[in-house]
């Protein structure tokens, strides 16, 4: 038996003395919740909605928290209507194209980008911002949790362990009124803030792959890095062109003889070794043609990541170093959270 069967099956004995009539509103409540998350999402839902009221709760434990809660017929209409309001958030803050963020003025990139890192421990402090703040100020929750978890878990990869105990204490002092402001929370979040000498070394050693959904990510993360240098802002979603590998995936070995094949093996996905490049100028570049000729295709493009290779002499393994250093420090400016 799932937790979803046997918390339903809990608070239904709850509530078993009622009448047909009077039960049959129950159920039908039971139904709207767990068709707006889904039964396979329930229990992560389950997770988030407690986490956001109470300390830290563990899956494994909270069915048994939950019985302890709700021990009574007003008790389960509460957590009902509880749930109720917050799953129609939890469905949203996993849908960054639901028509709710039509009345939250730039939550829907926001919330688009956790979806596309795959984060989801901010989930208690936003069901709790949503209680406490203005629209405005939930947008600009979802902004800091968008970049603590870019330096956090998008580039820093570092152990999720921490984030829910983190977030739950951050959900617990708004609800307390502690945090009665978006910079309470910011400093709430500190812990798991990473540094900016941090964040710098981090994405100065990053490695992705331009394939499968880390390709998304880093698509996003080069659009961001366009955006700055460019002066232009750019959008991973509706900008027509390719992740472009500077050094070949399979070069020919005439053509790029700096490289051995260990050099090769530790530079082809750095993020240095990357460009933006239009569709059609991708098209008429050989993939592993010598760096000459790729440079006069790059001369083409309106990207600046692709032009400003246009003043490189050669490429080596240490310039590639040096390239993705400067993006790491213009990322430490596009991803930060001023104190």
């Amino acid at each position: 038996m799932t937790e979803t069967d046997l918390l339903k099956n809990y608070l239904l004995s709850l509530v078993d003395r009622l009448s047909k009539s009077q039960i049959d509103p129950v159920l039908l409540q039971w139904a709207r919740i767990t068709d707006q998350v889904g039964i396979r999402a329930f229990p992560e839902f389950l997770r988030h909605h407690i986490n956001s009221q109470r300390e830290f709760v563990r899956q494994k434990k909270l069915f048994k928290t939950i019985k302890g809660d709700v021990t009574t017929l007003d008790d389960v209409f509460r957590l009902l209507d509880r749930l109720e309001k917050d799953a129609v958030w939890f469905a949203a803050l996993n849908d960054h194209n639901s028509d709710f963020w039509l009345d939250f003025q730039g939550a829907r990139e926001h919330v688009r980008v956790l979806n596309l890192f795959g984060v989801s421990q901010y989930t208690p402090l936003l069901l709790a911002a949503k209680d406490g703040f203005t629209p405005a100020d939930v947008v600009n929750v979802l902004r800091q949790c968008a970049i603590v978890s870019i330096r956090f878990n998008g580039v820093g990869r570092r152990s999720t362990h921490a984030l829910e105990e983190v977030y739950n204490r951050a959900a617990l002092e708004i609800r307390s009124g502690r945090a009665d402001r978006v910079s309470a929370v910011r400093r709430a979040l500190v812990p798991i803030y990473i540094p900016d000498d941090e964040f710098e070394r981090d994405f100065a050693s990053l490695k992705l792959k331009s394939t499968g959904p880390t390709g998304k990510r880093l698509r996003y993360l080069l659009a961001q890095v366009e955006s700055q240098l460019g002066g232009i802002e750019v959008s991973d979603e509706t900008m027509e062109a390719t992740i472009e590998h500077v050094l070949p995936q399979n070069p020919a070995p005439a053509a790029w003889s700096e490289f051995s094949s260990e050099a090769r093996e530790r530079s082809v996905d750095r993020i240095g070794n990357y460009a933006l490049l239009e569709s059609s100028l991708n098209r008429r570049e050989a993939g592993d043609a010598e760096f000459a000729a790729k440079k006069a295709v790059f001369a083409l493009s309106r990207f600046k990541l692709a032009q400003d290779l246009c003043h490189v002499e050669e490429w080596t393994e240490a310039v590639i170093g040096q390239r993705q250093a400067k993006f790491a420090r213009v990322a430490k400016a596009i991803w930060s959270l001023p104190d």
